[in-house]
C-alpha cells in the first residue's frame, strides 16, 4: 500500500471514530461536516473526498459495527436447539447494541436507506435461516414451517425493541427480554412438541 492510500485509510478510520463519538455525545443533529473536519484535523475537502454526505458517514459507522459482529455470527454452530437459537439471538443483538450508542442507532434508523440496506442488501434474515433449517431437520420445527415468516417476524421484533431502547423508552434488559419473547413466540407457532419443550426450558 502506497503512502497516499495508507493516509486515506487512516483518515477514514479517524473520521469514523470521531464521528461516532460526536454522535454519542451530541446526537446526529449536531454532526456537521465542518465541525467533524475540525475535530479530526483534516480539511472539509478531504472529508468530502472520503464521504459524499453526512449520511454516508453514519452508514459507514453501521457497516463498521456489522463487520465487527460478522466473526461472532460466523462462529456459531447451526446445530442449536430452538431454546439456544433464542438465547443466541439475544446475545448477538446485545453485542450489536453495545457497539452502537442509542444516538447512533437512531441516526441509522432515521435514514430510510440504512434499514433498507441492512435488511435487503445485507440480507439480515439470512443469518437465522441455517439455524431454522437445522431445527426442522432435528424435528424441533415443523417441516411445513414458514421460515421466511419466522425470519421477518424476528426482524420486526428486533427493529421495534431496538428503536424503543434507542428512544430511551425501555432499558437494555427490557430490550433483550422483548427480543427473546418475540422470537420465542414466532418459533412456538411452528414448533413440534420436542421444539416446545426446548423453548420452555
Amino acid at each position: 500500500m502506497d503512502g497516499r492510500r495508507a493516509r486515506r485509510v487512516v483518515n477514514r478510520q479517524n473520521i469514523l471514530s470521531v464521528a461516532r463519538t460526536m454522535i454519542d455525545t451530541d446526537g446526529v443533529e449536531k454532526l456537521s461536516m465542518r465541525a467533524l473536519a475540525e475535530k479530526v484535523g483534516v480539511s472539509v475537502a478531504t472529508l468530502y473526498n472520503l464521504f459524499e454526505t453526512r449520511e454516508a458517514i453514519v452508514r459507514a459507522a453501521l457497516d463498521q459495527v456489522l463487520a465487527d459482529i460478522k466473526p461472532i455470527v460466523g462462529s456459531l454452530e447451526p446445530t442449536m436447539t430452538l431454546g439456544q437459537i433464542c438465547q443466541s439471538a439475544v446475545s448477538i443483538s446485545d453485542i450489536v447494541f453495545q457497539a452502537m450508542s442509542p444516538s447512533l442507532l437512531l441516526a441509522v434508523m432515521n435514514d430510510a436507506a440504512n434499514p433498507r440496506e441492512f435488511f435487503v442488501e445485507h440480507h439480515a434474515s439470512d443469518g437465522i435461516a441455517p439455524f431454522l433449517k437445522q431445527a426442522q431437520l432435528d424435528g424441533e420445527l415443523s417441516m411445513t414451517a414458514d421460515l421466511a415468516e419466522i425470519s421477518s417476524t424476528f426482524e420486526a421484533v428486533v427493529y421495534s425493541a431496538s428503536r424503543f431502547w434507542a428512544m430511551e423508552l425501555i432499558n437494555a434488559a427490557e430490550r433483550n427480554q422483548r427480543i427473546h419473547t418475540g422470537l420465542k413466540l414466532a418459533l412456538l407457532a411452528y414448533a413440534t412438541p420436542r421444539g416446545r419443550k426446548s423453548l420452555m426450558n
